[in-house]
Parts: structure tokens; C-alpha cells; sequence
């Protein structure tokens, strides 16, 4: 079996309990740690769902991961996104980068030329190829 992937989660606000509740069903990836402005808010979701609560650095520098979630507030999701592009960490996000088209252009030419340490294919994530209503396997 390859090995599994170690997942990071930024923002740890009510919509990471979904995230943190769904990841046994992504088979391949293991959450590890999580992490959050609000020092607090980590340590609460850490306890919560067996993780290890990082500041964003720590988590950004962390060996063991390898995807980061960006689940940040829209006013902090670029910073966030660019410095998890800056590791070459892979990105998965929950904001459309079209909400803010400026910012999304500029994601998109701060990774022209950058090749993440990992490509993520549509069998890490059931929901993608799953019809809605139907359970995932």
C-alpha cells in the first residue's frame, strides 16, 4: 500500500468539523495536525479529533504533512494560500479563488513554474466523483 498522505488543516472554525468528521472516508490521507490565528480554537479541534495543534508556521514547516486544507476567513485565505504554495505542499481550499478574481489571478501566477511535491487525483476525494445524495465508498 503507498504511503498515506499527511494532512494539515488551517482554520479552525465550525466548518473544520466537517472536514475533520469526513477525512476517515479519504482513503490514502490521515489528518495530523491543525492549526489557526486563534491559538485556542486549534487546541479545541486538536483535542476534539486526536490531532496535534501547530501555529501556522509549525504546521507549514511540519515534515509529516504533505496537504494542507485552507479553511481560513476570506480577509486571511490568500496569505494562507500563498504561503502553503511557498512550501510546495499541496492545496486543497474551500473559497472559490473567482470570489475575489484579483487575488485569485494572483494565486495563479505565484504558482507558474512551481510544481507541488505531490498531485492530488479525484480518488483522495470521493465527494468529487460522488453524485449528491448518493454515500460515498
Amino acid at each position: 500500500m503507498a504511503k498515506e498522505l499527511g494532512v494539515g488543516i488551517i482554520g479552525c472554525g465550525n466548518i473544520s468539523t466537517t472536514y475533520f468528521s469526513l477525512s476517515p472516508l479519504f482513503k490514502g490521507l490521515k489528518v495530523l495536525a491543525c492549526a489557526d490565528l486563534n491559538r485556542s480554537a486549534a487546541e479545541l479541534r486538536a483535542e476534539e479529533f486526536g490531532v496535534k495543534a501547530q501555529s501556522i508556521e509549525e504546521l507549514l514547516a511540519n515534515d509529516e504533512i504533505d496537504v494542507v486544507v485552507n479553511l481560513t476567513i476570506p480577509a486571511a485565505h490568500f496569505e494562507v494560500s500563498k504561503a502553503i504554495l511557498e512550501t510546495g505542499k499541496a492545496r486543497l481550499f474551500g473559497k472559490a479563488t473567482r470570489a475575489q478574481p484579483g487575488r485569485g489571478r494572483g494565486i495563479a501566477s505565484h504558482c507558474e513554474g512551481k510544481e507541488p511535491r505531490r498531485r492530488l487525483r479525484t480518488r483522495h476525494f470521493p465527494w468529487r466523483r460522488t453524485p449528491v445524495g448518493s454515500q460515498a465508498h
